[in-house]
């Protein structure tokens, strides 16, 4: 019996873990304002940070140059236009996953299958 409590004690905990990282969708700019807004996000490869700030507006480093422009919510997905060193930036809108409260995805056209962000 004891054995069984056991089993059943680890397989919640890697159930819970599990649920616990699931990814969801920021569908709203309050929750995007609550979560993602006013914090520096680092790209998994460490190349990229950005910061999308509460005003509508964003600025990051990354490796093509300095980034910034405005952000606002269309439909439930997050938009932004802007220029990226020299380059100008057509609109694109994306979706925002968030994966506990410390790791960001976000879904482009150019990127079916998320980039990942950290807060630092």
């Amino acid at each position: 019996m004891k054995h069984l409590a056991i089993a059943l004690a680890l397989f919640l905990g890697l159930v819970t873990s599990t649920a616990a990282q699931e990814a969801k969708q920021v569908r709203d700019q309050a929750t995007f304002l609550k979560v993602l807004a006013d914090k520096q996000w680092t790209h998994a490869w460490g190349t990229t940070v950005l910061t999308f700030k509460s005003n509508g507006t964003f600025s990051g480093k990354t490796p093509k140059g300095k980034l910034e422009g405005t952000w606002y919510w269309k439909g439930k997905k997050w938009c932004r236009t802007g220029q990226m060193g020299s380059t100008m930036l057509k609109e694109e809108c994306q979706k925002f996953y968030m994966i506990g409260n410390r790791i960001m995805k976000n879904v482009t056209k150019s990127a079916p299958k998320g980039n990942y962000y950290f807060l630092r």
